[in-house]
Order: structure tokens, then C-alpha cells, then sequence
């Protein structure tokens, strides 16, 4: 099975211990225990921890380490990039703490950061408040460019302030605990130690069209935010979180060494520049804070804001790697997941359980969902080039763990055997599909694995790929121009015909079926299966598509004849004169 090897990195007081001692709050211990804890679909991770300063213990067993990393002493390189699918930098760190000091040298990791990612791997970067976590992040190529980590001025490739941790400015989104706290004779229903309790903080998701009409739109989130629970529509809470954006200006250069005339948001194939995406914005609340950490400090009243707190570049469509940044990293380190127990002033027994507040001291409901963002990064940063092959070893497995595949067995849907083929067994097929991925990753999954397979339909064709994008790739802008363009049915024609959506069905129970008749439960997926599924599924897919289209032809003439029906009906009725009383 494919290995997805992933690098986290961490500085500072940043590590990898999972415990809700204060030792550990900064730590990624339960973020990396819940990707380590996964099931994944189609592959294995192996997960590399590095911290980039020297080892404090050395000699220390890495369960009682007070870092716990594989590596000590990390820097980005080349060397040490090589192997990785994707890294993940949690930086704790100020640009004044970091272990390089020279400005010249943390440019250079940035610089072999940027090569990473131009070979298409994935890349997370993510900071707090202030310049925390800018060292190096302040000159990676979109990176730096889609959070602010300036403070207190500009950064230097012109990036803009971003707020502060203490002042009336910062971006406050704790939501109210069920304690409050005091000072003197003042009580504060908001606190800093609520961030470890387990009540989230509320985001807006942004939606991405998949229909649209006269009477209502069906929308879909961002891969990075669908879960088999729905939207993932909360995160942890935090007193000072960071600000995600789309700049202003996306044609300027990296300008880092060694890279003279990149462009940091380079055009696709169609010289088109791909732009970055907030994905979703949280909403800072208006009201003073207590912080007890800081000595019962009253931090100023905040005023009401939204602003973005993911953003995403889906560096594929330019042929690089994928990016990622999020407002803080107190949205994935233990203080704000596990709960702490640092001797706050008045602090509620339950925030020393933070999510695991469940019966058992199980997880809450919001945090499965919040886990499931997690696992979505990973699944989301897989580079290109092996996303196809893990894509197609999960789309096995899901043909051959669903119990409803049985009734499928042995029976083979190519070549002569198209002759025997009834409707029922493509939407059947669709089915099994859509249900194995709705409940193990969400309702938007399905979307990722037709444009895979329906690719050389564009290279034939390209208007015809327009037509079909806001059905099998909405996260497309061009799926988001053409679903407004399109003339859909309205809503209560939906009602009456329910195969509107039959194009996308028989697509996705046509791929479905070539997967069963190509690769085994037990297979290696290779270059080559891709290869004879696409072949098969466009053997399929004409008389597939053939068949869809005289069953829409029969539930039109259907209509009709209801249609007519109604119209008797309603002509009766109005020749009806009831006696009066």
C-alpha cells in the first residue's frame, strides 16, 4: 500500500508531546495523535516530527522527552525536504526567537520551501498573533501572502500588520464558558482559559455552487471542510488568533535567492492565474477579556469583525503543490483540544479535559468534526502525482468493503457483457460509490474522482467540459461561472423529474464499474490501472450515457401525460357548482 510520508515541524515552545500540563500546552501531541489514529483511505502516512532547536535532553527516551521530536537542530533544505509528500510548520516562534538569525538564511529555507512546493508537494504553514510564527513563513511564496505575519510594521515583501494579542484590535473569538471569572468586585464572562473548554468557536463555511435556481442553490464546502458529519463549521476558540486573506496583488515575484523571474502565484494551462481562497471566516466578539495567565490582566474591549481564518491555494491547477495557512495554531495544540491544568485563578474542573468532555471523557460531537479538518489536510496536500493512484486504491476499496457490492459479485461490465446491461446496474454502482464515501469522508468527496478520469474530454472538447464542470469539479472557478450561466430546472420541476442529476450518476456508477472490473481488494495501484480504467470507462460510458438518455425520453413523455392529466383534472373542477345549503 502507498506510504504518504509526512514532515511536522515545530521551534520554540512548540513540541510534540500529547498532555495538558503547561509544560506541553503549545505542543501538536493531539494533532499528530489523530492522524497517527486514522484509518486512511487508500494508504499509510509515516509522520517525521522535527523541531528546530537543539535537543535540551539529550539521550532522553522520546515518552519523557520534553520535546519529543525524531530530529533536533531541523532546517529546510533540500536534504532534508527530500522524501516528504507534504510539511506541516506549526511556528511558536517570533521572528526574534528564531534559531536563525540572519535574515539572508532563513530566506534560503524559504527559497528550497518554494522548490518543495514547485515539485508539487503540499505545504501547511500557520502562526498566532502578531509576527509568531513569521521567521520563516514572512517569505514563503504564498504563504506569506495569504495570512499576515507582520508586526508591529509592514513585512518585508510588503505584507500588511497583523493584529495584536492584547489590544483592542486582536481577533478575540472566545465564546463564553459556563464559569466566569472576576477581578475585584467585576465579574467576566469571558476568559482566557475558556479557549480550553469545550465549547467551540462558531465559522462561516464558504459554499461552492452545485446548483442553481429560481428557487434555491444545492452548495457544497471546500474539500478541507466536509466531513460524513456535514460542514465543519467549528474550531477551537482563541483570545488573539492571526488574519487569512486574499492579496491584493497576485503578480509579483518570490524574489528569494536562487529563484529570479517566479512568479509566486504562477498561471495554469490556460494562462490563467490561480488565486488563492478564503474557505471559510470567524467572527470576533465584542467584549473585554479576563486573563488570568497574565496576572488578571483585562485585555480592551474588541468591536465585532469577521475576517478570515483559512484560507487555500489549489496549487495543482498551476502544476505545484497545494497550500494552506489558518488563522493560529491554537487551533490544533493541546491547551485548546486536551485542556490544560495550569493553576488558572477559578479554573472549571471540565477545562482540564478541553473536547474530551464526552460521557467516558470521549471527544464531543463539534470535535470529531474538527478532527476530520485535520484529517482533510493531509488527504487535500497529497501531491498530483500520487494523488491518482490513492484516489483509484480508495475507490477500490470502497467497491469492495460495501456489503451492498455483493450483489455484484463475479459479474464483469465490458466489452460483450455491455449487451446485458440494465440502467439499475450503473445507478446501483453510483450508489455503493457515493454512500461508502458519504459516510467515511463526507457527501464532497465524490467530486474529487471523475475529473480525474473525464480529463481527456477537455483535451477533446473543452466546451464540453465547461458544461459538465459544475457537476463533477465545483471547486473549479470555471464550474462556479458556468452553474450561474447554466439555465437549471426550478425547484419544483426538481420534484417532478428526479433525474436531473442522472448525468452525474451514470458518470460516477460508469467509473464505479470500471474500477470493480480492474482492481483487485488486494492490488497495488500502478499507472497502469489508471490507464485500463479510463480505457474502460470510455468504453462503457457511450452505450451508458445512451440508455440514461431514453429513460429521461420516457420520463418526459411521462410528465406530459401527467401534465395532461392535470389539466382534465383541473377543468373538471372548475365545472363543479356544489348546491348551496
Amino acid at each position: 500500500m502507498s506510504i504518504v510520508r509526512i514532515l511536522i515541524v515545530s521551534d520554540a515552545g512548540g513540541g510534540f508531546q500529547r498532555s495538558n500540563t503547561s509544560q506541553h500546552k503549545f505542543h501538536v501531541g493531539e494533532f499528530v495523535k489523530v492522524l497517527a489514529d486514522t484509518v486512511w483511505q487508500g494508504f499509510t502516512v509515516e509522520i517525521v516530527k522535527a523541531h528546530r532547536s537543539a535537543d535540551p535532553s539529550p539521550g532522553t527516551p522520546v515518552a519523557s522527552h520534553p520535546i519529543g521530536a525524531d530530529i533536533y537542530g531541523f532546517r529546510f533544505n533540500a536534504a532534508s525536504l527530500a522524501g516528504f509528500d507534504m510539511a506541516f510548520f506549526f511556528s511558536i516562534a517570533s521572528k526574534s526567537e528564531d534559531p536563525v538569525s540572519l535574515d539572508s538564511d532563513r530566506q534560503n529555507e524559504a527559497a528550497a520551501l518554494a522548490v518543495f512546493m514547485e515539485s508539487g508537494k503540499g505545504y501547511f504553514a500557520v502562526g498566532d498573533h502578531e509576527d509568531l510564527g513569521a521567521s520563516i513563513n514572512q517569505h514563503v511564496p504564498r504563504i506569506r501572502s495569504m495570512r499576515r505575519w507582520a508586526s508591529p510594521g509592514a513585512g518585508p515583501h510588503g505584507g500588511p500588520v497583523a493584529p495584536s494579542g492584547l489590544g483592542a484590535d486582536r481577533h478575540d473569538t472566545l465564546q463564553s464558558g459556563t464559569d466566569s471569572g472576576s477581578n475585584g468586585s467585576t465579574n467576566f464572562p469571558f476568559q482566557f482559559n475558556d479557549q480550553s473548554d469545550d465549547i467551540p468557536q462558531p465559522i462561516a463555511v464558504r459554499s461552492y455552487e452545485l446548483l442553481h435556481s429560481r428557487w434555491f442553490s444545492s452548495t457544497l464546502p471546500h474539500p478541507l471542510l466536509c466531513s460524513p458529519m456535514g460542514r465543519i463549521n467549528v474550531l477551537p476558540d482563541h483570545m488573539h488568533e492571526g488574519w487569512c486573506e486574499v492579496p491584493s496583488d497576485l503578480t509579483r515575484d518570490e524574489n528569494l535567492p536562487g529563484r529570479a523571474g517566479k512568479k509566486e502565484y504562477p498561471l495554469d494551462s490556460a494562462s490563467v492565474r490561480v488565486e488563492p481562497e478564503v474557505i471559510a471566516e470567524a467572527t470576533v466578539l465584542a467584549h473585554t477579556t479576563l486573563n488570568q495567565e497574565f496576572g488578571n490582566l483585562v485585555s480592551p474591549a474588541t468591536s465585532s469583525k469577521v475576517f478570515g481564518v483559512i484560507a487555500a491555494y489549489d496549487g495543482h491547477r498551476a502544476g505545484i503543490g497545494r497550500a494552506v495557512v489558518d488563522a493560529t495554531w491554537h487551533h490544533f495544540i493541546n491547551i485548546n483540544t486536551i485542556g490544560t491544568t495550569s493553576s488558572f485563578a477559578g479554573l472549571n474542573p471540565n477545562k482540564t479535559k478541553g473536547f474530551y468532555n464526552g460521557p467516558g471523557d470521549t471527544a464531543v460531537a463539534d470535535y470529531e468534526k474538527i478532527k476530520h479538518y485535520y484529517r482533510n489536510l493531509v488527504y487535500w496536500l497529497i501531491p498530483a502525482n500520487r494523488g491518482h493512484i490513492i484516489f483509484l486504491k480508495q475507490f477500490a476499496e470502497a467497491m469492495h468493503f460495501n456489503p451492498g457490492s455483493e450483489q455484484f459479485a463475479g459479474s464483469r461490465y465490458y466489452g460483450d457483457h455491455l449487451r446485458d446491461l440494465h440502467l439499475w446496474e450503473i445507478l446501483g454502482f453510483a450508489q455503493l460509490a457515493e454512500g461508502y464515501f458519504k459516510a467515511t469522508r463526507g457527501f464532497c468527496y465524490k467530486f474529487h474522482l471523475l475529473p480525474i478520469f473525464l480529463y481527456p474530454i477537455w483535451k477533446f472538447d473543452p466546451h464540453i467540459w465547461e458544461e459538465l464542470a459544475p457537476e463533477i469539479a465545483p471547486w473549479h472557478p470555471t464550474a462556479q461561472l458556468e452553474a450561474r450561466k447554466q439555465k437549471t430546472l426550478e425547484g419544483w420541476q426538481q420534484t417532478l423529474l428526479p433525474d436531473a442529476k442522472l448525468r452525474f450518476n451514470v458518470l460516477l456508477g460508469t467509473l464505479a464499474m470500471a474500477v470493480h472490473d480492474t482492481v483487485g481488494l488486494y492490488d497495488e495501484v500502478t499507472e497502469k490501472h489508471i490507464v485500463t480504467v479510463q480505457k474502460r470507462f470510455f468504453e462503457m460510458l457511450p452505450k451508458h450515457l445512451e440508455m440514461a438518455a431514453n429513460e429521461l425520453e420516457s420520463s418526459v413523455k411521462a410528465t406530459r401525460r401527467l401534465s395532461a392529466d392535470f389539466k382534465k383534472l383541473a377543468e373538471a373542477a372548475s365545472n363543479v357548482r356544489l348546491a348551496s345549503k
